[in-house]
Protein backbone atom coordinates (compact mmCIF):
# COMPACT_ATOMS: atom_id res chain seq x y z
CA UNK A 1 0.00 0.00 0.00
CA UNK A 2 1.36 3.77 -1.24
CA UNK A 3 -0.15 6.05 1.28
CA UNK A 4 -1.03 9.72 1.20
CA UNK A 5 -0.94 11.82 4.34
CA UNK A 6 -3.57 14.48 4.60
CA UNK A 7 -2.69 17.45 6.00
CA UNK A 8 -4.56 18.13 9.04
CA UNK A 9 -5.72 22.02 7.95
CA UNK A 10 -5.61 21.51 4.34
CA UNK A 11 -8.22 23.68 2.39
CA UNK A 12 -10.74 22.11 0.22
CA UNK A 13 -9.64 23.86 -2.62
CA UNK A 14 -5.94 22.50 -2.23
CA UNK A 15 -7.28 19.01 -1.42
CA UNK A 16 -9.75 19.18 -4.48
CA UNK A 17 -7.25 20.29 -6.41
CA UNK A 18 -3.89 18.99 -5.47
CA UNK A 19 -4.46 15.60 -3.46
CA UNK A 20 -7.37 13.97 -5.36
CA UNK A 21 -5.40 14.40 -8.59
CA UNK A 22 -2.79 12.91 -6.79
CA UNK A 23 -4.19 9.71 -5.54
CA UNK A 24 -6.05 9.55 -9.41
CA UNK A 25 -2.64 10.03 -11.47
CA UNK A 26 0.11 8.56 -9.39
CA UNK A 27 0.53 4.93 -7.56
CA UNK A 28 -1.48 5.80 -4.37
CA UNK A 29 -4.07 3.62 -3.03
CA UNK A 30 -4.76 5.23 0.33
CA UNK A 31 -5.64 8.73 2.04
CA UNK A 32 -5.00 8.66 5.93
CA UNK A 33 -7.51 11.25 7.61
CA UNK A 34 -6.56 12.35 11.16
CA UNK A 35 -10.14 13.24 11.77
CA UNK A 36 -13.30 10.75 10.40
CA UNK A 37 -14.80 14.35 10.48
CA UNK A 38 -11.99 15.89 8.07
CA UNK A 39 -12.50 12.74 5.44
CA UNK A 40 -16.40 13.10 5.68
CA UNK A 41 -15.87 17.12 4.96
CA UNK A 42 -13.25 16.29 1.99
CA UNK A 43 -15.14 13.93 0.37
CA UNK A 44 -18.64 14.31 0.29
CA UNK A 45 -18.33 15.28 -3.46
CA UNK A 46 -16.07 12.14 -4.42
CA UNK A 47 -18.22 8.88 -3.06
CA UNK A 48 -17.38 6.87 -6.13
CA UNK A 49 -13.59 7.30 -5.84
CA UNK A 50 -11.27 4.13 -5.85
CA UNK A 51 -8.79 3.80 -3.00
CA UNK A 52 -8.65 2.65 0.93
CA UNK A 53 -9.33 5.46 3.97
CA UNK A 54 -7.97 4.92 7.13
CA UNK A 55 -9.53 7.53 9.63
CA UNK A 56 -6.91 8.23 12.68
CA UNK A 57 -4.00 6.52 14.45
CA UNK A 58 -5.42 3.60 15.47
CA UNK A 59 -6.55 2.21 11.84
CA UNK A 60 -3.13 3.48 10.97
CA UNK A 61 -1.12 0.84 13.46
CA UNK A 62 -3.75 -1.83 12.29
CA UNK A 63 -2.25 -1.00 8.55
CA UNK A 64 1.19 -0.87 9.37
CA UNK A 65 2.35 -3.95 7.41
CA UNK A 66 0.31 -2.78 4.66
CA UNK A 67 2.00 0.49 3.99
CA UNK A 68 5.58 0.38 2.02
CA UNK A 69 5.59 4.28 1.27
CA UNK A 70 4.55 6.85 2.67
CA UNK A 71 4.00 10.44 1.36
CA UNK A 72 3.73 13.85 3.57
CA UNK A 73 3.17 17.08 3.26
CA UNK A 74 3.28 18.96 6.70
CA UNK A 75 6.62 18.40 8.55
CA UNK A 76 4.63 17.61 11.63
CA UNK A 77 3.41 14.51 10.08
CA UNK A 78 6.47 13.47 8.73
CA UNK A 79 7.99 13.69 12.43
CA UNK A 80 5.19 12.16 13.95
CA UNK A 81 4.93 9.18 11.88
CA UNK A 82 8.92 8.74 11.44
CA UNK A 83 9.38 9.38 15.33
CA UNK A 84 6.62 6.15 15.49
CA UNK A 85 7.99 3.95 13.69
CA UNK A 86 11.56 4.34 15.19
CA UNK A 87 9.91 3.39 18.10
CA UNK A 88 8.75 -0.06 16.80
CA UNK A 89 11.53 -0.45 14.63
CA UNK A 90 9.60 -0.37 11.76
CA UNK A 91 10.45 0.46 8.07
CA UNK A 92 8.64 2.49 5.80
CA UNK A 93 9.55 4.47 3.12
CA UNK A 94 8.81 7.70 3.60
CA UNK A 95 8.96 11.05 1.56
CA UNK A 96 8.57 14.23 1.88
CA UNK A 97 7.27 17.31 -0.48
CA UNK A 98 8.16 20.87 0.28
CA UNK A 99 4.85 22.51 -0.73
CA UNK A 100 6.08 26.32 1.20
CA UNK A 101 8.34 27.04 3.47
CA UNK A 102 6.67 26.82 7.10
CA UNK A 103 9.12 28.40 8.74
CA UNK A 104 8.70 31.83 6.78
CA UNK A 105 4.92 32.02 6.58
CA UNK A 106 4.96 31.84 10.61
CA UNK A 107 7.16 34.14 10.73
CA UNK A 108 4.84 36.67 7.95
CA UNK A 109 2.02 35.98 10.26
CA UNK A 110 3.67 36.21 13.64
CA UNK A 111 6.78 37.84 13.63
CA UNK A 112 8.42 35.62 15.94
CA UNK A 113 12.01 34.98 15.58
CA UNK A 114 11.60 32.02 18.08
CA UNK A 115 8.96 30.18 15.86
CA UNK A 116 10.86 30.85 13.23
CA UNK A 117 13.76 29.09 14.31
CA UNK A 118 11.52 25.83 15.63
CA UNK A 119 10.23 25.09 12.45
CA UNK A 120 13.22 25.79 10.73
CA UNK A 121 14.33 23.10 12.83
CA UNK A 122 11.73 20.99 12.24
CA UNK A 123 12.22 21.18 8.38
CA UNK A 124 15.70 20.12 8.63
CA UNK A 125 14.43 17.37 10.09
CA UNK A 126 12.13 16.41 7.46
CA UNK A 127 14.71 17.33 4.96
CA UNK A 128 17.61 15.09 6.24
CA UNK A 129 15.80 12.01 6.94
CA UNK A 130 13.38 11.60 4.31
CA UNK A 131 14.01 8.97 1.52
CA UNK A 132 13.20 11.09 -0.92
CA UNK A 133 12.79 14.91 -0.99
CA UNK A 134 10.27 16.73 -2.93
CA UNK A 135 9.46 20.51 -3.20
CA UNK A 136 7.47 22.78 -5.32
CA UNK A 137 9.58 24.62 -7.36
CA UNK A 138 13.05 25.47 -8.43
CA UNK A 139 13.25 28.57 -6.25
CA UNK A 140 12.16 26.38 -3.41
CA UNK A 141 15.36 23.93 -4.35
CA UNK A 142 17.80 26.26 -4.52
CA UNK A 143 16.86 27.64 -1.15
CA UNK A 144 16.91 24.83 0.56
CA UNK A 145 20.09 23.91 -0.75
CA UNK A 146 21.04 27.16 0.62
CA UNK A 147 19.32 27.08 4.06
CA UNK A 148 20.60 23.38 4.86
CA UNK A 149 22.57 21.69 2.74
CA UNK A 150 22.96 19.98 -1.06
CA UNK A 151 20.95 16.77 -1.69
CA UNK A 152 19.09 15.37 -4.65
CA UNK A 153 15.32 17.47 -4.45
CA UNK A 154 13.08 17.02 -6.78
CA UNK A 155 10.53 19.66 -8.25
CA UNK A 156 6.90 18.84 -8.33
CA UNK A 157 4.72 21.92 -9.02
CA UNK A 158 1.22 22.57 -8.16
CA UNK A 159 0.29 20.79 -11.18
CA UNK A 160 -3.38 19.94 -13.01
CA UNK A 161 -5.10 17.20 -14.01
CA UNK A 162 -4.89 16.58 -17.70
CA UNK A 163 -8.92 16.89 -17.86
CA UNK A 164 -8.98 20.33 -16.73
CA UNK A 165 -6.37 21.28 -19.58
CA UNK A 166 -8.24 22.82 -22.66
CA UNK A 167 -7.28 22.26 -26.24
CA UNK A 168 -7.81 24.24 -29.51
CA UNK A 169 -9.53 27.39 -28.02
CA UNK A 170 -9.91 30.09 -29.92
CA UNK A 171 -9.16 33.59 -29.13
CA UNK A 172 -12.97 34.44 -31.07
CA UNK A 173 -14.72 32.23 -28.49
CA UNK A 174 -13.35 34.43 -25.18
CA UNK A 175 -14.74 37.50 -24.06
CA UNK A 176 -12.34 40.45 -25.18
CA UNK A 177 -11.61 42.41 -22.07
CA UNK A 178 -12.96 39.93 -19.68
CA UNK A 179 -10.86 40.27 -16.44
CA UNK A 180 -11.56 37.48 -13.63
CA UNK A 181 -9.92 37.17 -10.39
CA UNK A 182 -9.81 33.84 -7.86
CA UNK A 183 -9.31 33.63 -4.68
CA UNK A 184 -9.82 35.21 -1.07
CA UNK A 185 -9.37 38.49 -0.08
CA UNK A 186 -6.55 37.70 1.88
CA UNK A 187 -3.95 40.96 1.64
CA UNK A 188 -0.73 38.92 0.60
CA UNK A 189 -3.01 37.39 -2.17
CA UNK A 190 -3.22 41.15 -3.34
CA UNK A 191 -7.15 41.74 -4.09
CA UNK A 192 -7.66 45.56 -3.50
CA UNK A 193 -4.40 45.99 -5.55
CA UNK A 194 -5.79 43.96 -8.41
CA UNK A 195 -8.62 45.75 -8.67
CA UNK A 196 -7.32 49.14 -8.49
CA UNK A 197 -5.16 48.16 -11.64
CA UNK A 198 -8.47 47.23 -13.38
CA UNK A 199 -10.02 50.45 -12.46
CA UNK A 200 -6.74 52.30 -13.45
CA UNK A 201 -7.11 50.45 -17.29
CA UNK A 202 -8.12 53.13 -20.25
CA UNK A 203 -10.62 49.81 -21.59
CA UNK A 204 -13.88 51.31 -22.15
CA UNK A 205 -15.45 48.05 -22.68
CA UNK A 206 -13.82 45.84 -19.99
CA UNK A 207 -15.65 43.55 -16.95
CA UNK A 208 -14.24 41.88 -14.18
CA UNK A 209 -16.15 38.97 -12.00
CA UNK A 210 -14.79 37.55 -8.64
CA UNK A 211 -14.89 34.51 -7.46
CA UNK A 212 -14.20 34.27 -3.88
CA UNK A 213 -15.63 32.68 -0.22
CA UNK A 214 -15.44 35.98 0.99
CA UNK A 215 -18.27 37.50 -1.10
CA UNK A 216 -19.24 40.45 1.09
CA UNK A 217 -15.42 41.60 2.33
CA UNK A 218 -15.02 41.90 -1.98
CA UNK A 219 -18.26 44.01 -2.55
CA UNK A 220 -17.12 46.06 0.23
CA UNK A 221 -13.61 46.75 -1.06
CA UNK A 222 -15.31 47.20 -5.14
CA UNK A 223 -18.02 49.79 -3.38
CA UNK A 224 -15.22 51.23 -1.94
CA UNK A 225 -13.27 52.37 -5.08
CA UNK A 226 -16.56 52.63 -7.27
CA UNK A 227 -15.51 49.46 -9.50
CA UNK A 228 -18.71 47.38 -11.13
CA UNK A 229 -18.13 44.18 -11.00
CA UNK A 230 -19.58 40.17 -10.61
CA UNK A 231 -18.93 38.59 -7.31
CA UNK A 232 -19.92 35.12 -6.73
CA UNK A 233 -18.98 32.02 -4.76
CA UNK A 234 -18.89 28.67 -6.92
CA UNK A 235 -17.18 25.68 -6.61
CA UNK A 236 -14.37 24.48 -8.02
CA UNK A 237 -15.95 22.53 -11.10
CA UNK A 238 -17.70 25.78 -12.35
CA UNK A 239 -14.46 27.70 -12.26
CA UNK A 240 -13.22 24.28 -13.81
CA UNK A 241 -15.71 24.61 -16.89
CA UNK A 242 -16.44 28.20 -17.25
CA UNK A 243 -12.58 29.72 -16.77
CA UNK A 244 -11.85 29.49 -20.47
CA UNK A 245 -14.47 31.99 -21.28
CA UNK A 246 -12.08 35.22 -19.48
CA UNK A 247 -9.36 37.17 -21.28
CA UNK A 248 -7.28 38.03 -18.27
CA UNK A 249 -6.53 36.69 -14.81
CA UNK A 250 -4.65 38.73 -11.71
CA UNK A 251 -2.56 36.72 -9.52
CA UNK A 252 -0.21 39.29 -8.34
CA UNK A 253 2.29 38.30 -5.29
CA UNK A 254 4.48 40.80 -3.31
CA UNK A 255 8.52 40.42 -2.76
CA UNK A 256 8.88 37.99 -0.14
CA UNK A 257 10.87 34.49 0.34
CA UNK A 258 7.38 32.66 0.46
CA UNK A 259 6.08 33.96 -2.69
CA UNK A 260 9.39 33.84 -4.71
CA UNK A 261 9.48 30.42 -3.88
CA UNK A 262 5.91 29.33 -4.37
CA UNK A 263 3.86 27.73 -7.28
CA UNK A 264 0.35 28.92 -6.82
CA UNK A 265 -2.14 26.67 -8.79
CA UNK A 266 -4.12 29.84 -9.62
CA UNK A 267 -1.80 30.28 -12.21
CA UNK A 268 -1.59 27.15 -13.81
CA UNK A 269 -5.41 27.23 -13.73
CA UNK A 270 -5.27 30.24 -15.59
CA UNK A 271 -2.83 29.52 -18.19
CA UNK A 272 -4.29 25.97 -19.12
CA UNK A 273 -7.65 27.64 -19.39
CA UNK A 274 -5.86 29.83 -21.94
CA UNK A 275 -6.56 33.01 -19.42
CA UNK A 276 -3.51 35.26 -19.77
CA UNK A 277 -1.94 35.56 -16.15
CA UNK A 278 -1.51 39.67 -14.76
CA UNK A 279 1.46 38.75 -12.31
CA UNK A 280 4.67 40.91 -10.95
CA UNK A 281 8.06 39.69 -10.53
CA UNK A 282 7.60 37.24 -7.66
CA UNK A 283 5.47 34.64 -8.18
CA UNK A 284 8.02 31.56 -8.30
CA UNK A 285 9.14 30.47 -10.87
CA UNK A 286 5.95 30.90 -13.37
CA UNK A 287 7.61 34.81 -13.45
CA UNK A 288 10.41 33.52 -15.52
CA UNK A 289 8.83 30.34 -17.62
CA UNK A 290 5.97 32.00 -18.79
CA UNK A 291 7.91 35.59 -19.28
CA UNK A 292 6.84 35.71 -22.86
CA UNK A 293 2.98 35.12 -22.16
CA UNK A 294 1.84 37.07 -19.28
CA UNK A 295 1.60 40.48 -17.99
CA UNK A 296 4.05 41.14 -15.79
CA UNK A 297 3.59 44.71 -14.01
CA UNK A 298 6.76 46.29 -13.24
CA UNK A 299 6.61 48.97 -10.64
CA UNK A 300 6.69 52.16 -13.56
CA UNK A 301 4.13 50.72 -16.10
CA UNK A 302 1.63 53.38 -16.94
CA UNK A 303 -1.97 52.75 -17.43
CA UNK A 304 -1.59 52.74 -21.48
CA UNK A 305 1.45 50.70 -21.04
CA UNK A 306 -0.78 47.95 -19.62
CA UNK A 307 -3.50 48.19 -21.63
CA UNK A 308 -0.74 47.65 -24.26
CA UNK A 309 0.92 44.95 -23.28
CA UNK A 310 -2.55 43.29 -23.25
CA UNK A 311 -3.77 44.26 -26.53
CA UNK A 312 -0.44 42.35 -27.76
CA UNK A 313 -1.01 39.53 -25.30
CA UNK A 314 -3.84 38.69 -26.32
CA UNK A 315 -3.47 36.49 -29.72
CA UNK A 316 -3.76 33.27 -31.14
CA UNK A 317 -0.14 32.41 -31.34
CA UNK A 318 0.33 33.21 -27.51
CA UNK A 319 -3.21 31.43 -26.60
CA UNK A 320 -1.69 28.92 -28.16
CA UNK A 321 2.07 28.95 -26.69
CA UNK A 322 0.39 29.50 -23.04
CA UNK A 323 -1.66 25.88 -23.34
CA UNK A 324 1.25 24.00 -24.70
CA UNK A 325 3.66 25.60 -21.94
CA UNK A 326 0.39 24.45 -19.26
CA UNK A 327 0.50 21.24 -20.71
CA UNK A 328 4.21 20.37 -19.03
CA UNK A 329 2.19 20.72 -15.75
CA UNK A 330 -0.03 17.95 -15.46
CA UNK A 331 -0.01 15.46 -13.31
CA UNK A 332 0.24 12.81 -15.51
CA UNK A 333 3.90 14.18 -16.56
CA UNK A 334 5.00 13.47 -12.57
CA UNK A 335 3.41 10.80 -11.54
CA UNK A 336 6.60 7.82 -11.74
CA UNK A 337 8.33 10.66 -9.36
CA UNK A 338 6.51 10.01 -6.33
CA UNK A 339 6.35 6.50 -5.99
CA UNK A 340 7.53 5.07 -9.09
Amino acid sequence: MKLIVVPKNISKGVFDSQIIPLLIHSDASALFFKKKSQKSELLKEYSDIDATFIIGWGEFIKKLFQIKSLYTRDIFDFMSIFIFRAFLIFRIRQVHDFRALISEESYMRHQSKFRKIVLSAFELFSYTFSNSVFCVSNNLRNELHTRFYKRNVTVIPCCISIEELKKNIKISSKKKNSFVYIGSIAAWQMFEESILIYKSLPIYDKTLTVFTKDVLAAKALLDKHSIKARVESVDRKYIVNNLKNYSFGFVLRGDSIVNRTASPIKFMEYAANGVIPITTNFVGDYSELFAKNICNLGGSDSEVAIRNKLECLFSQDNLDSLLVKASNFTWQNYKTLLFG
